[in-house]
């Protein structure tokens, strides 16, 4: 897990809080998402992982932060087998079930991110539109775009609509 500069800053003032903020999401979201995401009624605390926190001092934006986790090939119990690198997806039938995709798990936890610390991501930031952009069908590179233009086009109107009222605001000052 790797959060952008832009998010590590807003998860936190200090390098303690974002540290903090970034594990107590590893712990209570990311790892909820992955065992979710298998498919087979798991929870977080079903899984056997162990998560360190690095910080790198670089000249570019100060400090790097990130998580390395290492998560068992089985549950806790040892009845289930996980590999997040299968390519079943919500199998029912036969050796596998279950299975792991990869795209809802980062899309489910960059969700999660979102919304435990009210991070307005910019679409374009967003794993849908750089997915599509780098990997979709030319249908889903213009649904993406069309949607991009969408938010940008109600971005500049709020500024706008800001602008303007300020104009009205300042102008009743003057009289």
């Amino acid at each position: 897990m790797s959060p952008s500069e832009k998010e590590s800053q807003h998860i936190g003032t200090t390098s303690q809080e974002r540290s903090d903020a970034l594990k107590d999401y590893v712990r209570n979201e990311v790892m909820q998402k992955y065992a979710e995401n298998f498919g087979k009624g798991l929870q977080a605390k079903d899984i056997m992982y162990y998560a360190k926190i690095h910080h790198e001092r670089n000249m570019k934006n100060n400090i790097d932060m990130h998580v390395h986790v290492v998560v068992s090939r089985k549950s806790l119990d040892k009845r289930m087998k996980l590999s997040p690198m299968t390519n079943h997806k919500s199998t029912t039938r036969g050796q596998v079930k279950g299975g792991f995709d990869r795209k809802n798990f980062i899309q489910k936890s960059e969700e999660a991110f979102d919304k435990k610390f009210a991070f307005q991501r910019n679409y374009k930031q967003s794993f849908e539109y750089c997915n599509a952009i780098k990997n979709g069908t030319i249908e889903e590179r213009k649904r993406v775009i069309e949607t991009a233009i969408k938010q940008e086009s109600a971005k500049q109107y709020e500024i706008k609509k800001t602008v303007e009222q300020n104009k009205k605001n300042n102008q009743g000052l003057s009289l």
